[in-house]
């Protein structure tokens, strides 16, 4: 027969109720540590605080810190594009071994999602930054001075891959932390600043890079490169703040009051009246980076699970496929580039430097068209709603790459292409494609950290990008080993299935970030 109702800590907060939350309620829950901040004036949470204070140079030095994360991280994953197709005939190596080179970096960056993304929830957010940038920097160097021969070389170099992709993985880290420390009437903007500004010029600094050095040095030199933001972020380590939310869920409230006073020094704005109160989670031993929560789902006995929260599934599970198209039509396109423009652009077997340079200008120009995908995102992300936008650049990337079947790409065992159009209009349908990829997968960064309380945050960053990372694994071998129209039409089928799917998720624009509550639970006796 049913029982009577009794508080359950470990439910989280449902999205249909996010705004109807009182104060009160989690005033109450905060004092369940057993402390007494009665004549301490009123309390106020973290978030306002952050609210109170708003942008300053606190946010302004978080931005450049976490940014310039994303700058290395773009730089070391764009010099694949780049690097294989010269690898390639360096090495003599099978179209199979060049899919191997960027499926490595993907199985890397599929670990380290994971492993940084729960690090972060369970040993704080500095913690999983530096990890990760560590791993890039040193193993991204190293991979410049591998052997010259293929025996020895290949095997090295794919070594070194997947430890800079394991350190990437961990880039969502940096952005569940700069989310933590802005307030939310700025946070679509600041947000696609760091993930879409940052990594954009790490995009393009790659693509100039390798169009000015590569013709004449080679691609060492460019590896090394790209190599040293990752190094400079390690000189910036000790500057890197903690996330207040994440070290009051931790119960180290004094922490996070010491954090909080810095950025109100920074920001020149005195801190709220009142104390600070006690998170409930932290009072209530709450699990951090639980899975069990992301899933919404609850494991039984006998190896069957129970669903405890439908809404939560629903949303992780969406998440994670989207995630996975953003990386397949992202990765893809800057893969398939090179061979696109080469293909449509020199003649079969022409590898004289002069069609190398075009190609790499080709390739260039259409890195830039990551600028208008990113002003497009930023412009829209908070007057039109994340779900919008994504739709919007969604569709418009599935056009825009099925229509690069109609340029001439042919090869020879291959689905031949109309040739209806000329090089100029096939730069302008990759443009539209590339531009609006990128602000897709920027709009997702915004959205999927606002979407989990602070206990699972950085998890459920790490997942969704993990599983990412499987459809990125998919795609190396999608871009570099099959024809060109039918990785195009892969890629655009993918995106117009992902416009479909954002439909499923709640619109997250303007709203709080969420620790945690309590909600009453049925329980059976």
């Amino acid at each position: 027969m049913r029982g009577s109702r009794a508080p359950d800590s470990k439910r989280l907060i449902d999205d249909d109720d996010r705004d109807d939350t009182s104060a009160e309620v989690l005033g109450a829950v905060a004092h369940l540590d057993g402390e007494d901040y009665s004549d301490d004036g009123p309390a106020y949470s973290v978030e306002d605080a952050v609210q109170h204070m708003g942008w300053g140079k606190f946010q302004t030095r978080l931005l450049f810190q976490c940014g310039a994360c994303w700058s290395a991280d773009a730089m070391e994953m764009m010099l694949l594009g780049f690097t294989l197709p010269v690898l390639e005939k360096e090495w003599g190596l099978s179209p199979g071994e060049v899919g191997l080179i960027g499926a490595m970096t993907f199985v890397g960056m599929l670990c380290g999602a994971s492993f940084w993304g729960k690090m972060a929830d369970k040993f704080g957010r500095r913690t999983g930054y530096m990890g990760s940038v560590v791993f890039v920097g040193v193993f991204g160097l190293l991979s410049t001075f591998v052997p010259g021969n293929k025996s020895v070389g290949f095997p090295i170099f794919v070594l070194c891959r997947l430890f800079v992709g394991f350190g990437t993985g961990g880039a969502p880290v940096s952005f569940g932390l700069f989310a933590e420390l802005v307030p939310s009437s700025l946070r679509g903007l600041s947000l696609v600043a760091v993930e879409g500004g940052f990594w954009v010029c790490g995009s393009i600094t790659s693509a100039a890079t390798a169009w000015a050095v590569m013709p004449v040095l080679g691609w060492r030199p460019f590896l090394a490169f790209s190599a040293l933001p990752a190094w400079c972020l390690l000189l910036l380590w000790r500057f890197l703040p903690e996330s207040p939310r994440y070290l009051m869920i931790s119960n180290r409230r004094d922490k996070a009051i010491q954090v909080l006073e810095k950025m109100s020094r920074l920001n020149e704005v005195p801190l709220p009246d009142g104390h600070l109160e006690s998170c409930a989670s932290a009072s209530m031993n709450r699990k951090l980076g639980s899975y069990s929560e992301l899933f919404g789902i609850e494991r039984l006995q006998d190896l069957k699970f129970r669903i405890t929260d439908a809404k939560m599934l629903r949303k992780t599970v969406l998440l994670m496929f989207i995630w996975a198209a953003c990386t397949m039509c992202y990765y893809g396109m800057v893969f398939i580039t090179p061979r696109f423009f080469k293909l449509s652009s020199c003649e079969e077997g022409d590898d004289s430097s002069s069609c190398q340079a075009q190609t790499y200008r080709q390739a260039f120009m259409t890195t830039l068209a990551e600028i208008p995908g990113l002003v497009f995102a930023a412009v829209c992300v908070d007057r039109v709603g994340r779900t919008n936008t994504l739709t919007i650049l969604f569709s418009t990337a599935a056009t825009a790459t099925l229509m690069l079947l109609l340029s001439d790409s042919s090869q020879p065992g291959c689905p031949s292409t109309l040739g209806a159009v000329s090089d100029t209009i096939a730069v302008v349908f990759m443009f539209f494609a590339r531009g609006s990829v990128q602000g897709s997968f920027t709009t997702t960064y915004v959205m999927t950290p606002e979407m989990y309380p602070t206990t699972i945050r950085t998890t459920g960053l790490g997942t969704c990008s993990a599983v990412a990372r499987v459809a990125g694994i998919l795609t190396s071998f999608v871009a570099e080993g099959q024809c060109v129209p039918t990785a195009l039409i892969m890629f655009g089928a993918t995106a117009a299935f992902a416009a479909i799917c954002v439909r499923g998720l709640p619109e997250t624009a303007g709203k709080a970030l969420q620790e945690v509550i309590i909600f009453p639970v049925m329980y059976f006796v």
